[in-house]
C-alpha cells in the first residue's frame, strides 16, 4: 500500500517540471544523452505530508539544474521552454 500510495505522489508531482530544450549541431546522440542525463538527475522526496510540496519544489529545481548541467557538459545549449 505504501509503495502505491509513493508512486501515486511521485508520479503527480514529477509533472510540475520545467520543460527543457536541448539543442546542438550534431543531434545523433540525443535520445541517449537525453536518457543518461535525465536518469542522472532523478530524485525522489519522502517525508512528511505538509512539507512534501515544498521538498518537492527544491528537488525539482536541483533536479533540473542537474540535467542542464549534464546537457551542457554534452555540447548541448540547454533552454527552458514557457
Amino acid at each position: 500500500m505504501t509503495r502505491v500510495l509513493l508512486l501515486t505522489l511521485g508520479l503527480l508531482l514529477t509533472g510540475c517540471a520545467a520543460n527543457l530544450v536541448a539543442t546542438k549541431a550534431d543531434m545523433s546522440n540525443f535520445r541517449r544523452d537525453n536518457f543518461e542525463c535525465a536518469k542522472m538527475s532523478e530524485r525522489m522526496v519522502v517525508g512528511p505530508l505538509i512539507a512534501l510540496p515544498f521538498m518537492q519544489m527544491a528537488a525539482q529545481k536541483q533536479s533540473d539544474k542537474t540535467m542542464t548541467e549534464c546537457m551542457e557538459i554534452r555540447g548541448y545549449s540547454v533552454t527552458t521552454k514557457d
